[in-house]
């Protein structure tokens, strides 16, 4: 993962369709966890695992954003 990302390149990554569907959603290897590609889901359809990790991967990828970044 990059050292520090723009705000617009992390609302990039959550960015859905017309339909609710995630654009870009994947959740990168990490430790003991496989990727994850949650492009083409939304989020009804989501697994409680899959709720965890992205609500985790949110959060570590928020601490990468360029504070000066968000307007």
């Amino acid at each position: 993962m990059k050292e520090k990302i723009t705000y617009e390149e992390y609302l990039n990554t959550f960015e859905k369709d017309k339909n609710g569907k995630y654009m870009h959603l994947i959740i990168p290897e990490k430790e003991l966890s496989a990727e994850i590609n949650l492009i083409g889901k939304t989020d009804a359809k989501f697994t409680l695992d899959e709720i965890i990790k992205m609500t985790q991967f949110a959060s570590r990828l928020f601490a990468l954003v360029d504070k000066k970044t968000i307007k």
